[in-house]
């Protein structure tokens, strides 16, 4: 008898990766990460810049000033990693991302980012994206929370 195939991953194993993913950041102490230049954040909205998804878990690296690569998941775009550019990194300023990942087979994005408080961003703009399901522009609307 033919059988229906399996999805891809479902949405327990996204929950899965997310809790795992948020029990290996946590912060050490008051404003220390798990390992210096190590940033990472929760986020959500329509869409995020890093990984063209509508919620997700990320973690960038401060590289160089400015330049952050980064590595996320989330739903529905799964698993990106790629390299973000920043004006000012923790304060409201430009940003400017490209990567690569399951779902969107590459994408870059423009957004202005407001620091809301102290590790709460907004973020706005928009990018193109050439994907599996889809190929084209993207608005992007999202909030993230750094810890």
């Amino acid at each position: 008898m033919l059988r229906a195939p399996r999805p891809l991953f479902r949405l327990r194993t996204v929950a899965v990766l997310l809790i795992l993913g948020t029990t290996l950041s946590r912060p050490l102490g008051a404003g220390e990460s798990a390992s210096p230049g190590r940033i990472p954040s929760f986020h959500g909205g329509f869409l995020h810049p890093a990984g063209v998804d509508v919620l997700g878990y990320t973690v960038e690296h401060r590289w160089r000033e400015g330049v952050y690569p980064y590595y996320t998941f989330g739903v529905p775009s799964f698993a990106a990693a790629g390299l973000a550019f920043y004006a000012k990194h923790d304060r409201s300023g430009p940003v400017v991302t490209v990567g690569v990942g399951l779902g969107s087979i590459a994408y870059g994005s423009a957004a202005y980012q407001w620091r809301l408080r102290e590790r709460l961003f907004l973020k706005v703009g928009g990018g193109y994206t050439t994907g599996i399901a889809y190929s084209g522009l993207f608005p992007v609307a999202s909030v993230e929370k750094r810890y």
